[in-house]
């Protein structure tokens, strides 16, 4: 149900609240004989609260972009900021506020609202059960639940979920359609140089009086049902079922006519899908000759995803063709890097099927086994869409070597864990797990490919068919020698076998040491300590390269770059908690976390030795964090208390990166000085949390404060690596620090709360705990971006040299709410 058929769906339910409240108020009067109660009866309780709430403040629905044109270009408006390219200044538009990120995941609306309604109803004999729940109705994210039950036999649960996510309220539009999967546009600019006064003028002139402001985000609608059988204390039978419709927008970027002459547009991308899952199973559980216990579950499951779309096409406001009154994608140039449409493929539709079986058996010894296995067959053969779009046959495009990516992957996975007691304080859990995944989709051999829409690029390539193998043991051993100790230990060793990747084997061994101990009657330590080294047996970007481009020497990415994930690698991680409670009422609980992965990428005089076989290598060569906490709680006296936290963040990076790209077949081909930089990427977040609930009136009235703030601060530099002379002078280059990243959020709560007294409750005919809340909350979300900040749909403004960038401005995360709420609860 839409938002907009909100008050009656809440004005029906209000209805059939009161009418069950007028029942219970009914089972005050005086019991009925016994006879009439003979067949049993049916006992009914809920809880209903309903309210009204007001903003003192609300943001707004949109806001327009953080920089706003300052008009039409002039050459004497020049700016001397070397940002802006020679170009006029923008004006910085300060009051941003927004409401996307504050109804990201639902309305809030001002009027009435129902939170939720429970209602239950049971047997008197308890054979029968059935709950009604719903919360935020009327709203769009409404949820309703049901479940039912015939005790020991039948359990079901079946619901309706909407989860929305809005990404935007005040993305700036110049496309007709949106929602569909053509895009059209009254914009039109041509083809026009990148830079110069002329460009500008041109673009701002296209823009004024075609901008609309619209909403970005994805509604979802899900249903899902469970129902359980239980014919006898052995079987026990489940079926499950989930629907969910996703509908809406998203923000895509395409890229049109290669790098030479690039036309940069954001697209409202359409949403419009559905995602089907359905599983049966079956467990049998009973006891083994030995006297022990057992069960065996087996399961089938399949998932469907289905694309109302395969893809989207949209109109180029930069074509070289004017398309007149009759937009047309069929009208052709002779210039193909400034084509008339343009096309972005989207998700295809694809299924999976899981067959699994899950084992649990008491062994003789003191030991019990776990095991699963499950196969899953993966699928994707929807049919390939044309390489383009673009009718022009100077492009050259021959016939495509298939139909279908005809995709098949594979997975297996074999679990087991065996737990032994070897003693009276000691344990045992041995794990070993194994899971293949196997990629069967063909290699297919594409002679050419077309390059956004433009270009027709006669370089052969192959996809490759990505499979890798994993595996992991370990062993851990438990020695509880005491109710207040607990100590232990663990090794373990995690393998992956890659194909077609540039690293094949990786092996981490690991060992890991832990204490759980009671220090006394008020004092409580948990500990542990992991220390894991990673390594790999070769590295090698170029075979994969060879495979990729199928032996054609081309330019790839920089051989000397190490992936984190295959790179050598040592890692610590630690965690401490203390609590201590040695004065009454009070408990203080300090913590600590740390994980520090120390890469074994060696950047080794990567520019001096280049090319003489000492060459150092490129990449992530540190990603440490840590964090201390400590939190407070105070009971003043029973309904009274303080609690008081504070937690701080760091996350520490650095990478070594270049600019360059080689040739994969004669490495030596990049040149030592093609831009080698370093970057430093540090980020702290400080988090307080206060929080206090006061019993004013015993039994009464009580109040509740909750204050949370976050401050994030992150920062990255960039310099060059051993030669300033490798990166170039020039602002925005690899080799310039970035602007700090700032992010500030806080929120206060207070609710007040008042239990009507009973004789009241009954006198009005209303039976049950009745309470009256008052609300009062403040929201504030401040992010200062300068990736963000900065784009906006004047983006030439911005960038001289990049006039050909129509954007969205799309994300603006900021807002400010004061709201004030009152509503009325029943339970009975």
């Amino acid at each position: 149900m839409k938002v907009n058929g909100g008050m009656a769906l809440t004005s029906v339910l209000l209805i059939a609240a009161g009418s069950a409240l007028s029942r219970g108020a009914l089972a005050a009067e005086p019991a009925v004989p016994a006879e009439a109660e003979e067949h049993g009866g049916v006992n009914i309780s809920g809880e209903i609260e309903a309210g009204f709430r007001a903003f003192i403040e609300r943001p707004p629905s949109y806001a327009l972009p953080g920089i706003l044109p300052a008009g039409p270009p002039t050459a004497a408006g020049t700016s001397t900021d070397p940002l802006m390219g020679g170009q006029p200044s923008p004006i910085f538009n300060t009051d941003r506020d927004n409401r996307a990120k504050f109804e990201e995941y639902g309305n809030i609306s001002p009027g009435l609202f129902l939170e939720k309604i429970d209602i239950s109803a049971q047997t008197k004999d308890g054979d029968y059960f059935a709950d009604f729940r719903g919360d935020n109705v009327g709203n769009n994210n409404q949820r309703f639940v049901f479940d039912w039950s015939k005790a020991g036999e039948f359990y079901g649960t079946y619901s309706w979920d909407q989860i929305p996510h809005l990404y935007s309220a005040s993305a700036q539009s110049i496309w007709e359609g949106v929602g569909t999967n053509f895009l059209t546009t009254p914009v039109w600019v041509g083809n026009i140089a990148n830079s110069g006064l002329a460009s500008n003028t041109a673009i701002y002139n296209a823009l004024q009086g075609n901008l609309k402001t619209i909403d970005i985000g994805i509604e979802r609608d899900k249903f899902a049902a469970m129902q359980r059988w239980t014919p006898n204390q052995n079987w026990d039978v489940r079926a499950d079922y989930s629907h969910e419709r996703r509908e809406g927008t998203q923000v895509a970027g395409a890229i049109i006519g290669g790098m030479g002459a690039q036309q940069m547009v954001q697209l409202p991308a359409p949403v419009a899908d559905t995602t089907q899952n359905a599983k049966l199973s079956g467990q049998y559980a009973d006891e083994t000759p030995w006297g022990g216990k057992f069960n065996v579950r087996t399961s089938a499951s399949v998932s469907s995803y289905q694309n109302d779309f395969d893809s989207f096409t949209f109109e180029n406001p930069f074509s070289a063709t004017n398309p007149g009154s009759s937009p047309n994608c069929a009208l052709t140039t002779a210039n193909n890097t400034y084509p008339r449409c343009g096309r972005v493929s989207l998700s295809p539709d694809n299924q999976a099927y899981n067959f699994a079986t899950t084992a649990g058996v008491d062994l003789p010894g003191k030991s019990r086994y776990m095991g699963t296995v499950s196969y899953t067959m993966m699928r994707q053969d929807d049919a390939f869409i044309d390489r383009t779009i673009n009718p022009n046959p100077a492009l050259g495009i021959g016939t495509m070597p298939t139909d279908s990516a005809d995709a098949k992957v594979d997975t297996l996975l074999v679990n087991n864990v065996v737990s032994t007691r070897l003693g009276k304080d000691v344990k045992s859990t041995l794990r070993y797990r194994y899971y293949d995944n196997n990629n069967n989709t063909p290699e297919i051999y594409w002679p050419q490919y077309v390059q956004e829409d433009a270009s027709n690029v006669a370089l052969r390539r192959r996809n490759l068919a990505y499979s890798y193998t994993k595996q992991n043991a370990s062993e851990e051993l438990t020695w509880r020698p005491s109710r207040n100790l607990t100590i232990g230990g663990a090794v373990g060793w995690e393998q992956y076998d890659r194909g077609r990747r540039s690293v094949d084997v990786t092996n981490e061994f690991s060992g890991k040491v832990f204490l759980d101990a009671r220090l006394g009657d008020d004092t409580r330590l948990r500990s542990s300590y992991l220390y894991a080294g990673r390594t790999y047996n070769n590295y090698d970007l170029a075979s994969v390269a060879y495979y990729q481009y199928d032996g054609v020497d081309t330019t790839v990415n920089n051989l000397l770059m190490r992936k984190f994930t295959m790179a050598d690698r040592n890692r610590q991680k630690a965690n401490v908690l203390l609590e201590w409670s040695g004065i009454e009422r009070l408990t203080i609980t300090p913590t600590a976390g740390l994980r520090f992965d120390d890469y074994e990428t060696n950047p080794f005089n990567i520019y001096q030795n280049y090319g003489t076989g000492q060459t150092g290598e490129l990449g992530l060569t540190k990603d440490n964090s840590w964090n201390v906490g400590i939190e407070v709680a105070y009971s003043f006296a029973p309904g009274t208390t303080l609690m008081l936290a504070y937690v701080h963040e760091n996350f520490d990076r650095d990478l070594y990166g270049s600019q360059g790209t080689m040739s994969y077949q004669d490495p030596t081909v990049m040149s030592p000085g093609v831009g080698y930089f370093f970057s430093n990427m540090d980020e702290n977040v400080d988090t307080y949390i206060a929080s206090a609930n006061v019993e004013l009136i015993p039994d009464k009235l009580e109040l509740k404060l909750n204050y949370a703030y976050a401050h994030g601060k992150e920062n990255w530099t960039a310099q060059p690596y051993t030669d300033s002379s490798q990166c170039l002078a020039a602002v925005n280059s690899a080799c310039q620090p970035f602007p700090t990243v700032k992010n500030d959020y806080q929120r206060l709560d207070a609710i007040l709360k008042y239990h009507v007294d009973p004789e009241f409750v009954t006198k009005v005919g209303l039976v049950g705990d009745v309470y009256v809340k008052l609300r009062y909350s403040w929201e504030q979300n401040q992010v200062t971006n300068w990736q963000n900040d900065w784009t906006t749909p004047y983006m030439y403004l911005v960038d001289g040299n990049m006039v050909r960038n129509i954007s969205m401005a799309a994300y603006n995360p900021n807002y400010t709410s004061h709201l004030i709420a009152a509503s009325l609860a029943v339970k009975w």
